[in-house]
């Protein structure tokens, strides 16, 4: 009987050092959860800040394709004219 309690008793102590072990696991994965999440949401931003540069330099490009199209009409309609 003594020999069982011993044995259940040994039991409940590696139990509860596997807990803890697991417990100290537990925080330190939750606090790479947290950088993990921070870095997501700042990486988030970026990708929408760099979302609408690109949206913006697209706009610029196609505005200043359509003032190089219509300089070179007036430049070819005065050199026509100048003819």
């Amino acid at each position: 009987m003594k020999k069982m309690q011993q044995v259940k008793h040994n039991e409940c102590i590696r139990l509860k050092t596997k807990i803890g072990e697991l417990s100290e696991v537990i925080t330190k994965l939750e606090g790479q959860l947290s950088t993990v999440k921070t870095d997501n949401a700042r990486l988030q931003t970026d990708l929408l800040e760099c979302q609408k540069q690109n949206v913006d330099h697209k706009t610029e490009v196609n505005r200043l394709e359509l003032e190089l199209t219509k300089a070179a009409s007036e430049l070819i309609r005065q050199s026509m004219k100048t003819q």
